[in-house]
């Protein structure tokens, strides 16, 4: 398991050495963080949602319907952002300042081209990453 490392949240600037996240995550992995995955484990789950294999493809495409007066680039659970002409990212993303962990999986709709950066510091790192790698994607036939 690799362990998080985070800014104290009173160390506004990031002056401080990091924390390890042990104490954040708890005692098992869970929604907030902890479980255990490799960047072949998330994209593979990403593959059989696009074939279907986890959920109906109706469901999916509930899934990745922005809900009235929800969020423009966000279904329900899914990010679902137009990226080039006639490409979209569709994923999901995790972590957050403070925490000691991020990452994104995404898929490139059209193509089924599709990533995954998970980190042990804060999300705006992999973030950062991923939206790179996404783009790239964005433009590969």
């Amino acid at each position: 398991m690799a362990v998080g490392f985070r800014y104290r949240e009173d160390d506004h600037f990031g002056i401080d050495a990091r924390q390890d996240n042990r104490d954040f995550l708890g005692y098992r992995g869970n929604s907030c963080g902890g479980g255990y995955a490799t960047v072949g484990d998330m994209t593979a789950c990403l593959g059989a949602l696009r074939r279907g294999d986890i959920v109906a493809p109706a469901l999916v495409e509930a899934l990745l319907t922005p809900p009235p007066g929800g969020l423009r680039d966000y279904g329900m659970g899914f990010i679902v952002r137009p990226l080039a002409p006639g490409r979209t990212l569709v994923g999901h993303g995790g972590g957050g300042p403070h925490s000691g962990i991020g990452g994104m999986s995404g898929t490139i709709r059209e193509t089924g081209w599709a990533f995954s950066v998970l980190g042990n510091y804060d999300a705006h790192f992999t973030g950062a990453i991923a939206d790179d790698i996404a783009l790239l994607l964005a433009r590969l036939a």
